[in-house]
């Protein structure tokens, strides 16, 4: 006769334990089948499963204490940036008034809910290393290739004696009198007791660098964007035979492409008819963007200058053009200046300023962006800040219309601060926003016209 002896769980699991991953609160219950007879349903066991706390309450407090607890927010407080989860933050303790043995630090964080977190314990145990087993200082370094010359006739490194060297670098010279091949490279070090370390040894490969006239010319160059349709196949580039090849200018076909990021590849072939990839770029394909148009090479601070632009696509209403001056080294990835803006959905020109607080410097570059849409990634030039404004700055100023009139955007028309003349016949229609500058005088002579609805200043003052 057989009997059958189980555990019947009460999510119809069956075995003497069960692994459960619930997705909401459960209740489990157990009974004891003894040869076909269940028993009665064991005490019930609830797990619970709920939301996960807030994400919006900020931890703003994290405190740590050592031994017995001075009670809550009296730890030693620890400098945090208020977040909802803090991950590997690192805490320096001093223990210069703990005595020596073993002790417990404890650490503890608070919410903006005022509410405090479990205590984090660790034991640690402090010990004064008598200074006879300190080790003495490293006082020599040298390395030698090869064969060893023996100790202390190797090349010597200089350094400053000290316990360690953390992350040591130095430069070794290759011997002209070293081969071409493998060879190995050992350094070791001395401390002041005249002990020395083991050698550390390192292969490393000589080998000569043809020179110029040994290397082969360049014969052809292609380039493919994106897929590449094999060597040979792709669109040639004129090129002159030579060595090596700089500033190639070649014209690229981007027709077909679709919008968005694409990738351009050159590679080469040389008189042994070996291909070899010359580089690689990312280029992005747009149909809403902005040109900056032409504007000097460099100006200087706190004085307003013109910054044509063109605007290709469609920008909605309420749109802001923004002319951004890049960071002191040429890149936009911070450190960006505003040096102005024109509300507009179509091309038109921005008067922009370098503000004093800019440093003087010849790598930066300015682009226009825009606000909606929102589009930064856009052409830039290059661009200078310089401590004198450029020539020219005209002495006199005759503005006549047709040739003149202006009809849309915001405009600042200057001339010398100091001894300037403008002379104005022109007329400003629309919704032109006009300013002009002078040191010396402004003259509005007949057939000058600012027509209802813009906007028209004059100013002392002009360029240096």
């Amino acid at each position: 006769m057989t009997t059958q002896n189980d555990v019947i769980w009460s999510d119809g699991s069956i075995g003497a334990s069960i692994y459960v991953t619930p997705q909401s609160t459960t209740t489990y219950t157990a009974a004891c089948r003894f040869d076909g007879c269940p028993s009665a349903a064991s005490n019930a066991a609830t797990i619970t499963v709920s939301d996960c706390a807030n994400p919006s309450v900020n931890i703003t407090r994290v405190e740590y204490f050592i031994d017995n607890d001075p009670g809550f927010g009296n730890g030693t407080s620890v400098s945090i940036t208020a977040a909802p989860a803090l991950n590997n933050l690192p805490i320096s303790v001093p223990i210069t008034f703990v005595s020596t043995g073993l002790h417990w630090i404890s650490v503890r964080a608070r919410d903006s809910n005022n509410k405090w977190s479990t205590v984090a314990v660790r034991p640690f145990l402090k010990e004064t290393i008598p200074a006879s087993v300190l080790p003495p200082n490293l006082v020599k370094v040298e390395y030698f290739f090869d064969l060893d010359p023996g100790f202390g006739l190797g090349t010597d490194v200089p350094i400053t004696a000290g316990t360690t060297l953390t992350d040591f670098t130095f430069t070794s010279a290759i011997p002209n009198s070293l081969s071409n091949g493998i060879h190995w490279l050992s350094v070791r070090a001395k401390d002041a007791s005249n002990k020395w370390s083991t050698v550390i040894v390192r292969p490393f490969l000589n080998e000569a660098t043809p020179t110029a006239p040994t290397i082969s010319n360049i014969v052809a160059m292609e380039y493919f964007i994106n897929l590449d349709p094999g060597v040979g196949l792709g669109t040639s580039i004129p090129i002159t035979a030579a060595p090596t090849l700089t500033n190639i200018a070649a014209s690229v076909n981007l027709e077909d492409l679709n919008l968005g990021i694409n990738r351009l590849f050159l590679r080469a072939k040389n008189a042994n008819n070996v291909w070899g990839v010359v580089g690689q770029i990312d280029f992005t394909i747009s149909d809403l963007f902005t040109l900056v148009g032409t504007i000097p090479t460099g100006f200087c601070r706190n004085t307003a200058f013109n910054i044509p632009f063109t605007a290709v696509g469609t920008f909605n209403s309420g749109n802001v053009f923004t002319a951004q001056l890049s960071n002191a080294s040429g890149t936009f990835t911070s450190g960006t200046t505003s040096l102005g803006s024109l509300t507009s959905v179509s091309s038109g020109t921005i008067v922009a300023t370098v503000p004093n607080s800019v440093s003087l410097g010849s790598n930066y570059k300015i682009r226009i962006i825009s606000s909606n849409p929102s589009a930064s990634d856009n052409p830039a030039v290059p661009f200078s800040v310089l401590s004198v404004c450029p020539p020219p700055c005209a002495t006199s100023m005759t503005l006549a219309s047709t040739a003149d009139d202006i009809s849309s955007g915001i405009l600042i028309k200057e001339v010398n601060a100091s001894s300037g003349v403008i002379i104005a016949t022109n007329k400003i229609t629309g919704s032109a926003n006009v300013t002009y500058k002078a040191g010396k005088s402004i003259t509005l002579s007949p057939g000058f016209l600012a027509d209802n609805g813009v906007v028209f200043k004059t100013e002392q003052g002009g360029c240096n």
